[in-house]
């Protein structure tokens, strides 16, 4: 059988799901939440994660379920000179667009991704979060380094 409604069709593939749902454009970033220290841009599942680790802190947080076709649109209403990318996978693909996009401008952008390295490690999605660094403490002290609060 076969799945035709006309319009791209989104399927994750993955153990795991965010819990807080988002209403969805395809093609659009998601503004949840405004801040005045840094925006951070968030891809697809580390949403819960990420929405769990700033809580108190005052920062914005840009919600991208895609990256193809990416919504610059968005990104430059956002007046921060401090980005946060917070990607689930190697680093690289947000950041060249958003080099490109702000070329000449003044940002200090800090990523949380997976490390260019060889993975000799297997485990659950847990032991995963926890060696990349993807829990919620982890997320959260990268944050603030960022932010600069102790």
């Amino acid at each position: 059988s076969s799945y035709d409604n006309s319009s791209s069709t989104y399927f994750r593939l993955s153990e795991r799901n965010n819990q807080n749902s988002q209403k969805v454009i395809f093609g659009k970033g998601n503004l949840i939440k405004n801040g005045n220290l840094a925006m951070v841009i968030v891809v697809g599942t580390m949403l819960d994660a990420v929405l769990q680790a700033v809580e108190g802190l005052d920062v914005g947080i840009l919600y991208y379920t895609t990256i193809n076709p990416f919504d610059f649109d968005i990104l430059n209403s956002i007046r921060s000179d401090k980005l946060v990318i917070c990607e689930p996978y190697y680093g690289g693909p947000i950041l060249s667009k958003i080099t490109e996009n702000f070329s000449g401008k003044s940002l200090r952008i800090y990523s949380i991704n997976v490390p260019k390295k060889f993975i000799r490690s297997n485990g659950s999605v847990k032991y995963h979060d926890e060696f990349f660094g993807f829990d919620v403490l982890s997320i959260r002290e990268k944050i603030k380094r960022a932010i600069g609060e102790p």
